[in-house]
């Protein structure tokens, strides 16, 4: 037990005192305006991309469960690159692809400014490329625990792909939906490489912010923005495991 429990004093443990200790001793001085906005911006921005990666997921996955041949098998393999691929990456990649398109449309249409570039469509684009993988497993395996026999049974009672898709099986994969929306959301608060690369001008979030104090030599002062990931992040985790455990006690 000394030897396992090693890993987690020395990597979480003793971290996350020191980071208690010194938000505690500059929170005043952090609490601020731009601390909200902050909050504001990363709570957002990890929100929407959440919701639109387990939706983009639900899709490829329900289409997967119901043409199952090697076509969307390949589909599903190309989708989940991004996780493995590095953020940064993924990152400049899109800012090759977005700054080549909107150079097309300001020559084209003769705009004064950027269409894609340095937007907050094209950061969520690269949490949706960079973590997909994470939603798309967990929406497939809540898919494979229900079986495919309820859903053939809904189609031979001439129900539609989508009304069997909103009415059978969404209901049963609630829970799924829910883990697959937390681990994404948490994924993408604390994702730096992307985020910093691809964040409009002056968008700040907590992973950026924590960042840049740190690389000034601010490190007690960072701490602040450190605790609210982990808080933030806890939050979600400490609500699925309830819900976990009350499932597991009526069952």
């Amino acid at each position: 037990m000394a030897f396992l429990s090693i890993p987690f004093v020395f990597g979480f443990l003793i971290p996350i005192i020191w980071i208690l200790i010194y938000s505690i001793e500059h929170y005043a001085f952090i609490l601020d305006e731009e601390f909200i906005q902050t909050v504001f911006n990363s709570f957002i921005v990890a929100f929407v991309s959440a919701f639109l990666i387990v939706f983009i997921a639900v899709i490829l996955g329900y289409s997967a469960r119901v043409f199952d041949n090697r076509y969307m098998k390949y589909l599903l393999k190309v989708a989940t690159l991004g996780y493995s691929i590095p953020g940064a990456v993924i990152a400049v990649g899109i800012i090759i692809v977005s700054s080549s398109i909107d150079n097309y449309l300001i020559e084209t249409f003769e705009l004064n400014s950027l269409v894609l570039g340095g937007t907050i469509a094209m950061l969520c684009f690269g949490y949706t490329v960079r973590f997909l993988a994470v939603a798309l497993n967990s929406v497939e395996s809540s898919f494979e625990k229900i079986g495919i026999n309820v859903n053939k049974a809904s189609r031979s009672l001439n129900k539609s792909l989508f009304t069997t898709l909103v009415k059978v099986d969404l209901p049963l994969i609630k829970s799924g939906l829910v883990a697959a929306f937390i681990l994404v959301f948490i994924d993408i608060l604390k994702e730096l490489p992307a985020t910093l690369i691809l964040r409009p001008f002056n968008y700040e979030t907590l992973a950026t912010k924590t960042y840049e104090l740190a690389s000034i030599e601010m490190v007690q002062e960072s701490s602040v923005y450190a605790l609210s990931i982990v808080l933030i992040s806890i939050i979600p985790i400490i609500y699925t495991l309830k819900d976990t455990n009350e499932k597991h006690t009526n069952s």
